[in-house]
């Protein structure tokens, strides 16, 4: 979501007064079965979305059926869950993506981002299946943009192991962390990738991709899931 505001632009040819379009960034409160769990700095849209991630990534939930009710109001978000009765079966599946597939993805992901190419102020994440980007979302902090992608996945059963995470933003340790113990292996980026995050995507078995940009990409981790000959 974005805003209009009057501002002063100054520059080498003087000063000015403009329109500007700005991102929104609002404050939501989450509760998780009447307990406060954590305080979002985010763009307020696709909260659902957002809160399912969140609680995916910390282990409270393994299905959306784990939700039994979530409403918000006054921008607090109210979730109550019940505990999984069902074990996690192991995943023994495995996907493989073409260079030619994950650079036309990365390429109309760029041009998805309508928040930032109006504001220059946000991230934006997608899944990458086999055939298509099946989901995509923008937000002011690149953890929500994962965790709005993930939420979605939640929702609508779309099994991890079978997609590509899509970044416009840097691959961390903090984003490998985020997706460690999920069923997600490959990650692609048009930014950097830290030295860290190689380390723990080593570890945790991912295949990481960096600077996915004007027909090359940086292959860091998981060769064997991307087809390069």
């Amino acid at each position: 979501m974005k805003t209009n505001k009057q501002i002063t632009r100054i520059s080498t040819q003087g000063v000015e007064k403009i329109t500007d379009q700005l991102a929104i960034e609002s404050e939501f409160e989450l509760y998780v079965n009447g307990n406060q769990e954590y305080s979002f700095l985010c763009s307020p849209e696709n909260i659902k979305y957002l809160v399912i991630g969140y609680i995916f990534v910390h282990k409270k939930i393994k299905s959306a059926k784990n939700i039994t009710s979530f409403h918000i109001k006054n921008n607090k978000i109210f979730v109550d869950l019940i505990s999984s009765s069902t074990a996690t079966k192991p995943n023994n599946h495995e996907i493989t993506f073409t260079i030619a597939q994950i650079l036309k993805a990365m390429d109309e992901l760029n041009q998805k981002g309508q928040i930032f190419h109006a504001t220059g102020c946000a991230h934006i994440a997608g899944l990458l299946n086999e055939h298509d980007i099946i989901c995509h979302f923008e937000d002011i902090s690149r953890h929500n943009a994962i965790y709005k992608t993930l939420g979605y996945a939640i929702q609508h059963n779309i099994p991890l192991w079978s997609c590509a995470l899509l970044l416009s933003c840097r691959i961390t340790s903090s984003v490998i962390d985020m997706i460690a113990e999920t069923p997600l292996n490959v990650l692609c980026s048009q930014s950097a990738v830290s030295s860290l995050a190689v380390e723990k995507s080593i570890k945790t078995g991912k295949s990481v991709l960096g600077f996915i940009r004007h027909n090359r990409m940086s292959l860091y981790t998981g060769n064997h899931r991307i087809i390069y000959n």
